[in-house]
């Protein structure tokens, strides 16, 4: 289950006493932890109501104690594990014996208690594991969609009162290397980005794209659009400057070449699915690159065909392999393919 279906569950005052929260966003996981105690306990007893084991400082006599102690002016008392090395796929953890203890603990719950497991990645073929999604409630949180993240990035600026256009969100989700399947960034770095964003346009009351180049952290995949976009203008003067700006940011030419080509290779593949009838969501999907790319790569494969690209890519092979044996030089290079692309 997700996040939207965990916030349901709260809401809805359905609270379990067993949970187990995994996944590979630990931004949604750690919200999920501070959203069930928020429900269950009073920050004036926090103290005395919460607590919180750490991986390697688990102690399994001080989780009975914990599990059997009884919440003190509270309804129900919380008991939180964070990555406890007994659920996950580490070869280290707890014995057999400590294992059958937990299960033990966990099966005979008292009502006032709520335990809560926080693990990234679980070993599901444990029988620990097993019986806590059986009696328990488990949550995967993994990277968000594209959907669910434009809506939780617009909900953060509009709750500020400041306004943002989808156009303008959408650059800002493309920047942020979070979606696909080679992403970089989780939530955490993204409420980062946002945070700065908010706080750049918060006078003003209104997001542009010339505010998020000014306040967020640049892509260089982005950068790289920008290159391809003077290509496919056939600007040969952009092309070049926007090479050389690259070089001065200190990214190695041999890199810029790599994604070029990288690049190159996307609208090759979009505009073969494209012709088969596939959509630029479903390119993206299939493929395994962000949508934005896609739907960028969709636009650029229109103005070429099949022939030109294969060839675009054969030169960029060519032109790697004189500069890595060293015939010509790697800057004269990469300017040869902006050249010989601009035509």
């Amino acid at each position: 289950m997700k996040w939207k279906e965990f916030k349901k569950h709260i809401q809805q005052d359905e609270i379990a006493s067993l949970y187990l929260f995994t996944g590979a966003e630990k931004y949604l996981i750690d919200l999920a932890y501070k959203t069930l105690e928020k429900k269950l306990i009073d920050p004036n007893f926090k103290s005395l109501n919460v607590t919180v084991f750490h991986d390697k400082d688990f102690d399994l006599a001080k989780f009975q104690d914990a599990v059997e102690t009884l919440p003190f002016m509270a309804e129900k008392r919380l008991v939180v594990v964070k990555e406890p090395l007994f659920l996950g796929t580490q070869k280290k953890g707890a014995s057999k014996e400590e294992e059958e203890q937990v299960l033990q603990c966990i099966s005979n719950l008292p009502k006032q208690v709520c335990v809560v497991f926080l693990c990234s990645k679980v070993d599901a073929r444990k029988k620990l594991v097993k019986t806590i999604k059986k009696e328990g409630e488990h949550y995967q949180f993994d990277s968000l969609q594209e959907s669910e993240l434009l809506r939780w990035i617009k909900g953060k600026i509009n709750k500020e009162k400041i306004e943002v256009e989808a156009a303008a969100l959408n650059y800002f989700v493309a920047n942020m290397d979070y979606l696909g399947r080679n992403q970089k960034k989780n939530l955490f770095d993204v409420e980062n980005e946002v945070n700065k964003l908010i706080h750049y346009t918060k006078n003003k009351g209104r997001v542009t794209q010339q505010d998020i180049d000014q306040i967020t952290s640049k892509s260089f995949e982005n950068d790289i659009f920008k290159v391809m976009d003077a290509i496919e203008k056939k600007n040969r003067r952009e092309g070049l400057r926007r090479i050389d700006e690259l070089i001065q940011q200190g990214e190695p030419v041999l890199k810029i070449l790599a994604t070029l080509s990288n690049q190159m290779k996307n609208v090759l593949k979009v505009k073969e699915l494209s012709a088969k009838g596939y959509t630029s969501k479903a390119i993206a999907k299939r493929i395994g690159i962000h949508p934005f790319v896609a739907t960028k790569s969709l636009k650029q494969s229109r103005n070429y065909t099949e022939k030109q690209l294969i060839g675009f890519i054969n030169y960029i092979t060519d032109i790697d392999a004189k500069i890595k044996s060293g015939q010509i030089q790697d800057l004269l290079g990469i300017e040869l393919i902006v050249l010989e692309l601009c035509k």
